[in-house]
């Protein structure tokens, strides 16, 4: 895929990142707009499982749509 689609287009359809700066890029990005974030894991995951740990902890600290709602009425 890297010949046919540049970066670009490919950060406008998915974000990835390493672990120590996922969570801040899915935040600014997606932070208030969605309630659900889909994270492969990477076969290698059992090797950065503390980073893993940490990157999944601190999305979970996004604040969600849902959260973002205003009650209507």
């Amino acid at each position: 895929l890297s010949g046919a689609v540049s970066d670009e287009v490919l950060d406008t359809f998915c974000m990835a990142g390493r672990y120590e700066v996922i969570a801040d890029a899915v935040g600014r990005r997606l932070g208030g707009l969605v309630d659900r974030v889909a994270v492969p894991f990477p076969e290698s995951a059992e090797r950065g499982r503390d980073r893993l740990t940490e990157a999944l902890a601190a999305m979970k600290q996004i604040p969600t749509a849902r959260q973002h709602a205003r009650p209507t009425g």
